[in-house]
């Protein structure tokens, strides 16, 4: 996606520069196109990647739940074990 993302803006870049010269109408019509066609399929990929809160939130409460159901067990001594949970 990173990729993407610099190609994309390596090709404004470029048109931006004047570096890119397109003679006719309907290849600059092409040109931007493609690029809109770029900046869809980016957005597309980003919306791929968005979560949903509900789902996380749902999965935190169960993992908390987790979590205490293990303090609770490990407090009246029937298991005994070591918990590493970073970022809690």
């Amino acid at each position: 996606m990173k990729a993407k993302i610099e190609g994309i803006g390596a090709a404004i870049d470029a048109i931006n520069a004047k570096k890119i010269v397109i003679p006719f109408e309907s290849e600059a019509a092409a040109r931007i196109d493609e690029i809109k066609e770029k900046l869809d399929s980016l957005t597309k990929s980003n919306a791929a990647l968005t979560v949903n809160t509900a789902e996380l939130e749902v999965a935190k409460t169960k993992a908390e739940e987790l979590l205490q159901k293990l303090n609770e067990l490990i407090q009246i001594g029937k298991i005994s074990i070591d918990i590493e949970a970073p970022n809690l």
